[in-house]
This record gives structure tokens, sequence and C-alpha cells, in this order.
């Protein structure tokens, strides 16, 4: 029994390669300064590049002006977090020898390709670096958070788009060319920094491939968890999108189902799924050194810092990397959220199962491609109060598998049960559900009433479950039981699609439930849909090594289906990925595959 991961659904619908060479789409009105062409522009450090979105005009002193702000109500005593940029090397360890910054009283972390410093320093001390000549700059080391939020109990959109069922299967079988060890240098690696990941999970690579994941710590505080073993299930969530395993007859399957990567895992959030910047540079920069082609970050941080948008200039166009980060989930406000606006990073927005923007999703002219990121079920530590039981519905007529969650409150099959799906229309309440005893109601729910009277009518025709789908395919629903309503039978609710296919294709067909309790959870934000690009990223990219990180980005860029107004736009970006035209797109380039 095999589940294909919605989350993970980017379209494989065939389409004419398209060529590096052609025009690009064209383009909203004004929109050139912004989304511009395909092609990157050169370091946002050089004098000819275009400014970052956000960045703050010139100012008269070093000092972020976040960090002055803060400052004004502080003594002279107090501690600071901070990331000071040095103009040259030679002022820089005079400035460290000055000031003491290496010595063990200070918490210090260096970046050498942007040389730059992240430390602890007290209010004293930053006026006094702020007259040095030899600092380039001094920002505050800013708080930084996940780009997602739980949605419990809400099965819209579970089974994504159709068609997208076994997506991966050909492709991956005939991608699979190293084993993935990370010792091994031919591995494709692949880096996620996040809260950790549960390598113990049964459905992820790390559990029966140990040299296939390796990780570090590198949040500031230690709260009793570990990159291995994370209390936040934020990072397990994002590696089921990219790498859940699929031929295992469990749970779903990630992008990459066979295992064959390398997977470097940098722990850069504490347990409550917060961090630093300075933590997550050092999971990046980690990631990167030994050997990580793309490294998805679903992470946000507030406001642009020049060393961030640095260090990030540096990884592509030095270092040929890519780096996918979360738009943000604060809606159409066309604000700017870090990393993801900086214009060396893939700006991955979020839409729903109807190719329409996420309400919650970041608009801005930043973005640059979208992916699934709403009701998204993936891994997570079994437990973890996000951990829900899932069921895997199996239709006996042709041995498809589909997938719904407990109704809340509802009893659970203890074992695995069997019976033919029969229609209980609302009717009256004295009316049983017709059915031959053992059978299988399916019940729609309407918008403003509930369906507990017809669970009742099932219960009373002997029915031994329900299967219980919204009316529409707008509403959020996880089949909520009244604390009154009197029914013992189990009740799996599933979204309208899966409803409607059942109603169509399966009535008076057996079906048989089982409980898959490995541990999944459902979230939805655009930290959910960047771990869907970071692992097409993987899939096209691992064939094709020769490419590099810009031609990769391109044909990302030129295959995908545009949403939305015509061409580039602020929503939507190029659009959607698409996994097969982009690789062919890429197989279409001189000396690339």
């Amino acid at each position: 029994m095999r589940l294909s991961l919605v989350l993970v659904s980017l379209q494989l619908i065939s389409q004419s390669p398209c060529l590096l060479a052609q025009s690009t789409k064209s383009l909203r009105g004004g929109e050139e300064a912004s989304h511009g062409s395909l092609d990157r522009p050169a370091s946002s450090s050089s004098p000819t590049a275009k400014n970052n979105a956000g960045a703050p005009l010139q100012q008269p002193t070093k000092v972020h002006h976040e960090l002055a702000t803060r400052v004004r109500n502080l003594q002279q005593d107090e501690d600071l977090k901070v990331i000071i940029g040095f103009r040259n090397t030679a002022g820089r360890d005079s400035i460290l020898a000055k000031h003491q910054l290496r010595t063990s009283n200070f918490t210090y972390k260096e970046f050498a390709s942007i040389n730059a410093m992240a430390t602890t320093i007290s209010v004293a001390a930053l006026n006094d670096l702020d007259l040095d000549e030899n600092i380039n700059y001094i920002e505050p080391d800013l708080i930084a958070t996940c780009a997602s939020q739980v949605v419990p109990f809400n099965v819209a959109n579970i089974q994504g788009p159709p068609g997208y069922a076994g997506r991966m299967e050909s492709t991956m079988e005939k991608t699979a060319t190293t084993s993935g060890s990370c010792s091994d240098p031919s591995s494709f690696k692949i880096g996620i920094v996040d809260s950790g990941v549960d390598i113990s999970h049964y459905d992820l690579p790390c559990r029966s491939r140990p040299e296939n994941c390796v990780g570090q710590d590198f949040a500031s505080t230690y709260d009793g968890d570990s990159w291995s073993t994370p209390l936040y299930a934020h990072g397990t969530h994002v590696m089921g999108t990219i790498g859940a395993l699929g031929n295992n007859n469990l749970g779903i399957e990630g992008m990459i189902p066979d295992g064959n990567v390398c997977y470097l895992i940098g722990k850069a959030l504490m347990s409550d799924g917060i961090g630093y910047v300075s933590d997550i540079l050092s999971a990046i920069e980690w990631a990167a050194q030994n050997g990580a082609n793309v490294i998805n970050v679903s992470i946000v941080v507030s406001s642009y810092l020049q060393s961030t948008n640095q260090f990030f200039d540096d990884l592509y166009y030095n270092q040929n990397r890519l780096v996918v980060a979360a738009a943000g989930n604060n809606g159409a406000t066309g604000e700017y959220l870090y990393p993801a606006s900086y214009t060396s990073v893939i700006s991955v927005a979020s839409v729903d199962e109807d190719l329409q923007s996420s309400w919650f999703s970041q608009t801005n002219n930043r973005v640059d491609l979208v992916a699934f990121g709403r009701n998204i079920i993936s891994t997570v530590p079994l437990t973890n109060a996000e951990s829900l039981p899932l069921v895997v519905l199996t239709m006996e007529q042709d041995g498809s598998t589909l997938m719904g969650i407990y109704a809340k409150r509802s009893k659970m099959f203890d074992a695995p049960a069997s019976g033919p799906i029969v229609q209980c229309p609302r009717k009256a309440a004295t009316e049983a559900c017709p059915g031959p005893g053992g059978h299988v109601c399916l019940i729609q729910r309407s918008n403003r009433q509930g369906y507990e009277g017809q669970a009742r009518r099932c219960q009373a025709g002997l029915g031994i479950g329900i299967i219980v789908y919204q009316a529409t395919t707008d509403q959020s629903f996880g089949g909520k039981l009244a604390f009154n309503t009197r029914v013992s039978i189990p009740v799996v609710a599933v979204d309208n699609a899966t409803g409607q296919n059942l109603l169509s294709n399966y009535l008076g067909t057996s079906v048989t439930f089982e409980t898959n309790n490995f541990g999944f959870g459902i979230k939805d934000g655009t930290s959910m849909a960047t771990p869907a690009v970071t692992g097409a990223i993987g899939v096209i990219w691992r064939e094709c090594r020769s490419c590099t990180n810009q031609q990769v980005e391109k044909c990302l860029k030129q295959t995908a289906q545009d949403l939305g107004p015509y061409g580039v736009d602020n929503a939507y970006g190029y659009g959607l990925v698409q996994l097969e035209p982009a690789l062919t797109c890429l197989q279409s380039v001189e000396s690339c595959c």
C-alpha cells in the first residue's frame, strides 16, 4: 500500500522543453525592475546591482536602525547580540584584540566569507565600535521564526490536485545513481536548516540509512533536544516533504522517495521554533562547507540585514549553491521577509488545491515560484503533540489507496476493517441508512449543517464505519463530532475531491480501513511549500550534476506553469514548478547533463 504526498505535488504535465536561449515570460507593466529577467543581476554588493527590496537607505551611523532604536532604553552595561562587519582583515584583527571579542567571556561566531562576526557586546562597546573606522556595519542578531502554522483536523486538499498519485515513481527509479551516503563525494547533498529532524521516523531514510543523514546543533540555547531528536516538529515535517520514503507500505511519499541523497541537517531553531540569524547562518555555512548543493530554509526574519545579504550573495555567485526560502505568511501585505526576499535566494509562496494563492501567502515582487502549502500532511515525531493517526482507505475494486483522518472525538478502528460503500443521504432521523449490514456509509456534510443525524442512522443500520466529506472544496473540515452525538462507530473525514471520487466510482465497492500511527501531521504555510521546490531541485539537479545553480534556477522559472495575471506577478512569481519540463529543459543545455 502506497500513498503519495500531497504537498510535494509538483505537476508532471508534459510539454515542449523551454530552451535557455528562448525569450522569457512577459512581465507586467513596471515589473521589470523587481522580478526582472530570468538571469540574476550581478552580485548585489556590486555597484551595478539592483537594490534589494526593503534595504535601508545609507545612514550616517554604522549601527543598524533597529539596533539604534533598541539601545535608547538600555543601560551602558547591558548586553546586545550583534553581527559586526569589518572593512578588512587587518582591521578586524585589531578590533578583536582591542575589545577581546574572542575571549571566553563572549560567545562568538565568525563568517569568513563576508568578513563578519556574531557576538555579544555591551551598549558601551557598541558606541565605541560605531566610531571605529575598521567597522563596516553593526547589525542586530535578529530573532527568526518558522514560516508555518499548525492546522490539525483539517483535510481539505489532503489528496492534492488529481493526477498526482505515483508522480515520482518512474522518474526516481532511473535517477538513483549513488547510495546517497554523506561520506561519498559523488552523492547529491541537500541541506535542511530548521528545528532538527527525527531520524528515528519510520518513513524517513535516516532510520534505515543512517549514513545518509548527518547533522549538527547550532541553536544558541540548549533546551533539551538535539538535531536528531527534536521537540519541535517543523523540521521533521519539512524533511518528509523532500525525502519521505516510497515503496515501504507506510505513510507518505516525498519528492525524492528512493532515499539516495545525503541530508545535511542543521538545527538552528530551539524547541519553540525560534532562533537567531547568526545560528541560521552558521548552520547554512556548515551545510555549504560539507557540500550541500541546495539548502532549504523555511524560516523568516523581519528585516533586511547587509550581513545576510552578502552571505547569500556569496553562496549563490561564488559557491554555486541554491538557497530556497519561505516567502512568509503575512498575506497580501506586500512586505518583505528574509532571507526569501534577498535577490540571491529563491522565494517560494503557497497555493491551494485550486491553484489560487493561499490566504496567508506573502505577496511581493521577490516571489519566484509557488508550490502547494495548505493542509499538508508530512512526517512529525511520533511523540509530538501534532502527530495525528492517518487512515488508509484501500479500494478492493482496483487496489487504489486514499487517505483520511479520524474525525475529532471519533472512535478508531482497532484492526483493519472492510465493508462495501453505500451512500447515506439526508433523510428523516428515524430512517436507517440502507445497507446489508457491515457496510460503510458515505455522507456529505452540508455547508451549514452537521452530519450527526446521518451518522446515527448509519449506526442504526448496522454500518461499521463512516466516511464523511465536505460539500465544497473551499472549506476546512475535519469532521468534528459533537459531544452528545452518541455515534460509537469510527468516522473518517476526507476532502471534497475524495468524497466525490468515492461517490462516482466506488459505491458498492468494498473498502478496507487501516490506521497508520507512525507520526504524521498536518500543517500549512509557505514553510510547507518551500521543501516541495527544494525537492524538485534535488530531482533535476541530481540528474544533471554538471549544471550550474543559475541554469537550474532558470529552467525552473522558464517551465513553471503561469498562474494569476499573465506573466510574472507578486502572488505567484513565475508560477507553479513543473518537474519533468524543468528536467527536459536542463537536458537541452549543452554539457549540462
